[in-house]
């Protein structure tokens, strides 16, 4: 509406232009043909000026020549002329005159309001612009008429500007009226649009103050977990501590460390191996736990080969993913997608590692901390257990042979009777002594005579321990061995070995050899003697009796040995 003349009232008024045109010539030729004013060619020529404009007028219509407002203004000025001539003409008609002036009234206001933008100067200027056909109509009429019709038609020119400048004035008006309502609903509007663009801006700053929220509190759960698990490490971490410091025993120890990595960490594999002779285990300790029982198999026996690559140094890496699993055959068909391989040191030296397997491939990616934090905890518990059972071990031994002393003999024959009293099985005990060892530290001295004693504990201690037994020094070069779940003829067997391979093994000291018998008594329970608690009291009185009989005998208890003093 704001291109009030062009957009809503050109469009309307050509209809209504097509309709009077018709209606005009229906008329002139409906006027011409009852009132027999004008002769026929007269009738005709007029209705062919309508038929003319009627055409003209759609054809420019229809090509959009009437958006050219120069072309517009250019025809409907003629249009009022000659509108203006036919009022002249049709003196003697007043139908047609009618006609002609409600044309010249129409073409007039359309004139006038075409594309003006209710610009008041230029509405006037061409209200004026009318006046100068009006006047060339009224000179025709005054030269072909009476007086009283030339004053007809003043009064009828005069009415017509009137109406024009009513009509066109009313449009104005409203057409301003229009525009002011149309300014205010702009700005309005606008308002509102700057409104709704504050609002949209607002509601993306609360969007994004709740996205901000939103990740806020994804990131403050997120760390609120990490916190729970940091907290739960640290717990976990110092029950470790406090397990081992208070225990020596390392299997244990290993069984609580595999034990919280299960739990606090959720792994799904976690196996911890030590190397023998490193804490006086004669063999290597492997503790295994994992819901997988056939992938625990397979590392059980696997594992050695896995830690001789690890101390030797071609495994480097810590972590192992995709691939790089495939060197691990204990895996298997079980669910682990990442494998963590920790190595022990004591000092530069390799003596153990843990390896811990998960499902989840990125399960390391995060903190190797925790299992580093444990191995230092069990690295801490390894060299005080070591220097415990070093302690233990040398109140335990005999400082010249090296093997168990009386002391500690006393404990492990009563641990080792009430075994086999439970088991219900026998035990043997065989006690020996170096004949003639006086004559020995006479002849060769005392060093050659601890290089002795040193040969035979070492011959006994070795037969005790391949047999599951235990040897001691039981007196100045009187030795015993204990062998639980052996009879009197398997115990018998032994001895005997071992009686052999010490009279074979001369002792060499300063380019001299000297050769060493002993003589050995030999018990068995239940089998010999009927209470375990006599079976060294038995043994010695079976050696003291091959003594008095000729030394460097295999002496077994009997009856005859009752009667030895």
């Amino acid at each position: 509406m704001s291109n009030f003349s062009k957009d809503n009232f050109i469009s309307k008024y050509a209809f209504y232009q097509k309709v009077m045109y018709i209606m005009g010539i229906v008329t002139i030729a409906l006027c011409g043909f009852f009132t027999k004013v004008y002769p026929t060619n007269t009738i005709i020529s007029l209705c062919l000026v309508f038929v003319l404009f009627f055409v003209t007028d759609t054809i420019l219509y229809a090509v959009n020549y009437m958006d050219s407002s120069m072309l517009f203004m250019l025809f409907r000025f003629i249009e009022l002329s000659v509108f203006l001539g036919v009022q002249a003409m049709a003196n003697k008609a007043p139908v047609i005159v009618v006609v002609a002036t409600i044309f010249i009234i129409l073409e007039a206001v359309e004139y006038v309001l075409y594309k003006a933008e209710y610009d008041t100067s230029m509405v006037n200027m061409r209200r004026y612009s009318i006046l100068v056909p009006m006047i060339v109509n009224l000179f025709i009429v005054n030269s072909k008429c009476e007086e009283y019709v030339w004053l007809v038609y003043m009064a009828m020119h005069v009415l017509s500007l009137i109406i024009v400048v009513i009509i066109t004035e009313w449009f104005v008006r409203r057409g301003e009226s229009y525009e002011k309502e149309i300014s205010k609903l702009k700005l309005e509007m606008s308002r509102v649009e700057d409104n709704n663009t504050k609002l949209i801006e607002y509601q993306e700053r609360i969007k994004s103050t709740n996205d901000q929220i939103n990740y806020q509190k994804i990131d403050l759960i997120r760390v609120n977990k990490e916190l729970e698990q940091i907290n739960l490490e640290i717990e976990s971490q110092s029950e470790i501590m406090k397990y081992m410091a208070s225990t020596f025993d390392i299997p244990k120890c290993i069984n609580f460390i595999a034990d919280a990595v299960i739990e606090v960490k959720k792994a799904k594999l976690c196996a911890v191996y030590i190397e023998k002779d490193v804490y006086m285990n004669q063999f290597g300790t492997c503790i295994v736990k994992t819901n997988y029982s056939s992938m625990q198999r397979r590392l059980n026996k696997e594992i050695d080969s896995i830690f001789e690559r690890v101390s030797s140094g071609h495994v480097h890496t810590k972590v192992f993913k995709h691939d790089m699993l495939k060197g691990f055959k204990f895996i298997g068909d079980a669910n682990i997608n990442a494998v963590a391989i920790l190595p022990f040191y004591d000092g530069k030296k390799i003596y153990g590692m843990m390896v811990v397997g998960s499902d989840e491939e990125n399960f390391f990616d995060k903190s190797m901390s925790y299992y580093e934090n444990c191995i230092v905890e069990f690295n801490v518990a390894m060299n005080s257990t070591k220097m415990y059972l070093a302690m233990e071990d040398m109140a335990r031994k005999d400082g010249l042979t090296g093997i168990y002393n009386r002391i500690y003999f006393k404990k492990l024959f009563a641990d080792a009777i009430k075994s086999t009293k439970l088991k219900k099985k026998s035990i043997s005990a065989a006690l020996f002594d170096i004949d003639k060892f006086k004559k020995v530290n006479d002849t060769y001295g005392h060093l050659a005579g601890d290089k002795v004693i040193q040969m035979v504990a070492s011959l006994g201690k070795k037969y005790a321990e391949e047999h599951g037994g235990f040897a001691c020094r039981y007196g100045g070069e009187e030795f015993v061995i204990v062998l639980p779940g052996y009879d009197k003829e398997s115990a018998l067997a032994i001895m005997e070995e071992l009686h052999k391979e010490i009279k074979s093994t001369p002792v060499y000291f300063n380019d001299k050899k000297i050769s060493v018998n002993v003589c050995l008594g030999l018990t068995t329970y239940p089998e010999l003697c009927s209470d375990p608690e006599l079976l060294v009291s038995r043994a010695d009185k079976a050696m003291y009796y091959g003594k008095k009989h000729g030394r460097g005998r295999l002496v077994v208890d009997s009856e005859l040995i009752n009667d030895v003093e």
